[in-house]
């Protein structure tokens, strides 16, 4: 999934347990995600972000640190 430059926040649960979400781009404009977005998705191999997002940040802050991949 790439989600659109204006999308600002990724609300609690927003994914959780999608196991068809295989990987995610999250934009710069993301500034909030809350808990348990990507809860259980199985199948979540990368999530992309830009170097000194905030979801570069918050991914090595929660468990997806391994999933990151820095564009």
């Amino acid at each position: 999934i790439e989600m659109m430059n204006n999308v600002k926040s990724i609300g609690y649960s927003a994914f959780y347990g999608c196991e068809s979400l295989s990987s995610i781009e999250i934009p710069d404009s993301v500034t909030i995600i809350e808990g348990f977005a990507f809860e259980e998705c199985i199948n979540l191999s990368s999530i992309m972000v830009t170097e000194g997002s905030y979801a570069e940040k918050w991914a090595k802050w929660t468990d997806f640190e391994d999933l990151l991949v820095i564009k």
